[in-house]
């Protein structure tokens, strides 16, 4: 019998759930009050908010076309581009820092990480598979015995000789 619930659910993923509910949430009452009382360190806190949640999850950035479109036809006129410029600031702070990070640390700027996630993630599974070894050796080998820059071009090629073990790879890490 299963006894704990941390069996089926992953809590880390729960727990980015509820961090990022929690500061949407918060944005969205900061934006509702700033449209009620306008007052612009409520969008302000909104713009942090909305900054920080886009670090918790990338889904958030898609919030952010809609409600400078809503923001910019509900507000006041005369507070539209002050607003807006808040917003983005305020955005801006939390996310610019994380980008940076993420630029610094990674040397690869972007929010999504796609080159690493394929370099160091998928493509350790697809030599294993091809060479007939564990993904954690393969893994050791792309990440201290060849240069990042040298990596993708291997990738591409071996997506390109091997299509078949390429789309098997795949399709075992995602299942």
């Amino acid at each position: 019998a299963i006894t704990n619930i941390g069996i089926l659910v992953f809590v880390q993923f729960l727990l980015t759930e509820i961090v990022l509910t929690l500061l949407l949430s918060i944005a969205a009452e900061r934006i509702l009050t700033f449209l009620r009382w306008p007052r612009l360190q409520l969008l302000f806190t909104a713009g942090v908010c909305l900054g920080l949640s886009c670090t918790v999850k990338a889904v958030a950035l898609f919030f952010m076309l809609p409600l400078f479109i809503f923001i910019g036809t509900c507000s006041q006129k005369k507070l539209r581009i002050r607003a807006l410029s808040i917003l983005l600031i305020a955005f801006g702070i939390p996310y610019g820092s994380y980008q940076l990070f993420t630029a610094l640390t990674f040397q690869q700027a972007g929010r999504s990480m796609l080159g690493i996630n394929l370099c160091y993630w998928y493509y350790p599974h697809l030599r294993a598979h091809i060479n007939g070894t564990s993904s954690d050796e393969e893994r050791y080998f792309l990440q201290h015995k060849v240069p990042y820059n040298e990596v993708l071009p291997m990738l591409a090629k071996d997506v390109l000789k091997y299509p078949v073990k390429a789309i098997f790879a795949l399709a075992k890490n995602w299942i």
